[in-house]
C-alpha cells in the first residue's frame, strides 16, 4: 500500500511527479515513510505500474465476446455524422460562442478570463 501526500500548489501543466513531499509505503508488513525526491518518484511510479498488476501485451479477445461485441461497428450509427468533425467553426461561430461565455469563471491554466476574449477585436 501507498500514501501520497501533496503540496497545496500542484502543477498540472508537466506529466512528471511533481506536488508530493512524503510517501509512506507498506513495504512487507514495515512502514516507512519516503520524504527524499528521488524516493518518491521512485515509489510512485512503482506503485501506478503495480497497482492494476497489467501487462502491457496484446489481449487475447476471443475469450471475451461481450467486448468483441462492444468494440464492433455499430450497424444503426449513420457514419454521415462524422462528415464535418474537423470544419473549422466560422469567425462569425466564434465571436457568437464568445459572447455566450459566462462571466466571473475561474480562468483555468491558460489564465485567460472569458471577458478577456469578450473585448478582443473583432476586425483581427
Amino acid at each position: 500500500m501507498i500514501t501520497m501526500t501533496k503540496n497545496s500548489n500542484l502543477d498540472f501543466t508537466d506529466h512528471s511527479v511533481k506536488g508530493f513531499n512524503k510517501v509512506y509505503c507498506n513495504d512487507n508488513g514495515k512502514d516507512t515513510l519516503y520524504t527524499e525526491v528521488q524516493d518518491i518518484k521512485d515509489h510512485t511510479n512503482l506503485h501506478f505500474q503495480c497497482i492494476t498488476d497489467a501487462i502491457n501485451q496484446e489481449k487475447d479477445m476471443t475469450l471475451h465476446f461481450e467486448w468483441i461485441q462492444q468494440y464492433s461497428p455499430k450497424e444503426n450509427i449513420d457514419t454521415s455524422i462524422y462528415s464535418n468533425l474537423f470544419t473549422y467553426p466560422t469567425l462569425n461561430e466564434w465571436i457568437e460562442t464568445i459572447c455566450n461565455l459566462h462571466n466571473d469563471k475561474a480562468s483555468g491554466p491558460s489564465r485567460i478570463f472569458y471577458e478577456m476574449l469578450k473585448h478582443l477585436d473583432r476586425k483581427n
